[in-house]
């Protein structure tokens, strides 16, 4: 890939961290300026902009927030951001390895200090003012809408709230594996001396074949906690984002097979949008074709062949 060409991607994929996650953005400003800062800048340009970065990055997380909820998740921010730099100063694990420990530590560690600075908050304080936030985003975008189409949305506004909010946690997880993989690319792109490789194509997507004991345990735990509200939502998250991973896992290995069958840039992309539209019918059988991938390997199948 060009330089030209993979900067466009680089811009494209901060593009869509912005508009699809626009909560993680301090995430990824924290992470980058840190990398920086470990690796050194090419440019006093460079260092300029990470400084100004992470100062800006650093104030979003740390001025009064508005509820707990809020509140939690500037620290998770800030300690997951921290805890990645270090893993990336003092190792050279895989990315995934690392931003996965980074977010399992930063996600523990807020939660144990929001539980200890609230003495004892409860996670029912934080599920309330989750769906409170979400029912107020739902009613401002619905306010904005002609009145026919707010009567034919009207019967989904529950429902979508009700899933959004117990989503929310496995949303916030997945929009930081997406900021920090962009502060990583970033810093590897400025940095003197980056703290490791850029990151694989995406055909090359894969995690832990070892993940896929997690989906065996969130499911027995999503069976296992039909009396257990709190312990269904940490199930229900943990699925979320494991199929999220196994789906571009399986995505990935689409990509692959069509890079050895050299099917055409056009068609890739008019799949790759077919499968937006029809993401209840794609998803699942991505997420099947990623799973199957842990014990069928189809891309080193696929090495097998003449390109």
């Amino acid at each position: 890939m060009t330089p030209t060409r993979s900067a466009w991607w680089l811009v494209s994929g901060t593009v869509l961290v912005a508009v699809f996650a626009p909560t993680s953005l301090p995430l990824a400003g924290l992470a980058f300026a840190g990398l920086q800062l470990a690796g050194g800048t090419r440019s006093g340009v460079a260092g300029a902009a990470a400084l100004v970065v992470g100062l800006l990055s650093l104030r979003l997380v740390t001025e009064p927030q508005g509820d707990a909820v809020d509140g939690v998740t500037a620290v998770f921010q800030l300690l997951t951001a921290a805890a990645f730099v270090a893993a990336a100063w003092a190792g050279r694990a895989p990315f995934l390895r690392r931003a996965t420990g980074a977010l399992t530590g930063g996600a523990v560690a807020a939660l144990a200090l929001a539980w200890i600075a609230g003495r004892g908050m409860s996670w029912g304080l934080l599920a309330w003012e989750t769906r409170r936030q979400v029912s107020f985003a739902e009613r401002s975008l619905v306010e904005t809408m002609k009145p026919e189409t707010m009567a034919a949305l009207y019967p989904m506004y529950e429902p979508m709230v009700r899933l959004l909010s117990t989503a929310r946690p496995g949303l916030e997880i997945l929009g930081a594996y997406a900021a920090l993989a962009a502060a990583w690319q970033w810093h590897v792109r400025t940095s003197r001396a980056p703290l490791g490789p850029p990151l694989a194509p995406f055909r090359e997507f894969r995690i832990a074949d070892g993940a896929v004991w997690g989906v065996v345990a969130a499911t027995a735990a999503w069976i296992a906690s039909a009396h257990l509200p709190g312990l269904r939502i940490a199930a229900e998250n943990a699925g979320l984002v494991l199929g999220a991973l196994y789906l571009l896992r399986g995505a990935a290995v689409l990509g692959a097979a069509a890079a050895v069958l050299a099917v055409p840039a056009w068609v890739q992309a008019t799949a790759a949008l077919s499968g937006l539209l029809f993401v209840a019918v794609a998803a699942p059988g991505l997420c099947v074709l990623g799973v199957s991938d842990t014990w069928l390997e189809f891309r080193r199948r696929l090495d097998g062949r003449p390109n």
